[in-house]
């Protein structure tokens, strides 16, 4: 499995070890991320079955199906949904998480230069191009 959160890959039995220590352990169908804590539902068999395959790039980059393009592909103007957040920085991942950018969160881009301009729910954030090119979105149209 893989984090959208933080991106780190792990196994479920992983996951199930990491939510040991959760009060909600038997009612609770989520799973934790070893790495940062964020509650995922387990991944249906469908997309397991999509991850196996890789793909690459026009530009040679190798990614995962489903992952999404840099936020730094949309123009001025052009909606998404976030997919995940491929840092492993937490410092970036909390700044991020406090803005409300997360999986899941419609983004629009307001502008490109100097600064990725864009809004999330009913915030603007405005961040530099490496940070803007590490929210993975799938565009919407």
């Amino acid at each position: 499995m893989k984090c959208s959160f933080c991106g780190h890959e792990f196994a479920e039995e992983e996951a199930r070890r990491s939510c040991a220590n959760c009060s909600r352990l038997s009612s609770c169908r989520l799973l934790c991320c070893p790495n940062c804590g964020y509650r995922i539902p387990p991944e249906p068999g469908f997309m397991r079955f999509l991850r196996r395959g890789r793909h690459r790039h026009r530009h040679g980059q190798e990614s995962w199906l489903g992952d999404g393009i840099p936020l730094t592909s949309l123009r001025a103007g052009q909606s998404g949904v976030i997919t995940a957040l491929d840092t492993t920085d937490k410092t970036k991942l909390n700044k991020l998480m406090a803005l409300g950018i997360l999986p899941g969160a419609q983004v629009r881009v307001v502008q490109e230069h100097p600064v990725y301009v864009f809004d999330v729910g009913n915030t603007q954030a405005a961040v530099d191009k490496e940070v803007a090119g590490r929210i993975l979105v799938q565009r919407v149209c």
